[in-house]
């Protein structure tokens, strides 16, 4: 099994976009791997196969596969075949809802590995017309085509969250209860370059430590040190692809003990290390 480092193919974001129209002359196999971006391949001749985790997915002609984040997947793509490929994250803009999907991660609790779009339904026709979009912008390239692709990407993924194919973390997590969390939140936020207190966190709240950590993990289903490790390696990532601070700088800018502590708590969720993470967004 190899983690797979997806080089982005659109400036200033994680989109890789495959815009190849070549059918398969032999038969070919990518052998099983995974990666931290969601994957959409839209078969627009032939069929393909997929093999996700202990499932297999038969896709003809107009048919679209989309393959959960970090799940193991391998492909036989038959002579004759043909797919557009799509690899995106979370955007920017939407780290809040990238911090409670991770949380949802902690937890296990999110979608399935893959889902099959067939041809002829509503969904696979918005997103087969946002991946010709994004074809048709990524080969002419005409002015601001990125900031349109990027457009198209925020749209799949919009429709994916609507149709319940990616899970919306408030279908899963008491708003409410939630809420009652936004002062621990912002100081998580605010100190979680320097030691993080327990004692401080639950004093926010006007309950004791022990009872903090019990409505804690009822609301979020991760504990306060799942939740700030989580946190962390979110600053760490923006850390790493937006300056040019050493790994130990961003270690310790992010909390972290120590740099040892740092990359094995990285590479533990994101399958690599913070130095590969940094050169595949570059």
């Amino acid at each position: 099994m190899r983690t797979e480092l997806v080089t982005p193919t659109v400036a200033g974001s994680s989109i890789h976009f495959s815009p190849d129209r070549r059918l398969a002359e032999t038969e070919s196999i990518c052998d099983w791997h995974l990666h931290d971006e969601y994957e959409l391949v839209y078969v627009f001749e032939g069929t393909r196969i997929f093999y996700v985790n202990n499932e297999e997915y038969r896709l003809e002609k107009g048919d679209i596969i989309f393959v959960n984040e970090r799940v193991p997947h391998q492909t036989k793509s038959p002579v004759g075949s043909g797919g557009l490929l799509l690899q995106f994250g979370v955007p920017d803009r939407a780290k809040d809802v990238g911090i409670l999907s991770g949380v949802l991660q902690l937890t296990g609790s999110k979608t399935a590995d893959a889902a099959v779009l067939r041809n002829g339904t509503v969904l696979n026709k918005q997103i087969t017309e946002c991946v010709e979009g994004i074809e048709s912008e990524f080969i002419h390239r005409e002015k601001a085509y990125d900031l349109m692709i990027k457009s198209y990407v925020n749209t799949i993924l919009t429709l994916l969250y609507r149709n319940n194919v990616i899970p919306w973390p408030e279908d899963f997590l008491d708003r409410e209860e939630i809420h009652k969390f936004i002062p621990v939140f912002q100081y998580v936020n605010e100190h979680c370059d320097s030691k993080l207190s327990l004692s401080e966190a639950s004093r926010l709240l006007n309950v004791d430590k022990s009872h903090f950590c019990r409505i804690f993990k009822k609301a979020l289903k991760c504990s306060f040190i799942q939740y700030t490790s989580l946190v962390r390696i979110c600053r760490a990532e923006e850390m790493l692809t937006e300056t040019d601070k050493s790994i130990a700088e961003i270690a310790y800018e992010t909390g972290f003990a120590s740099t040892a502590y740092f990359i094995k708590t990285f590479k533990q969720r994101r399958g690599y290390t913070p130095l590969a993470y940094r050169k595949m967004k570059q």
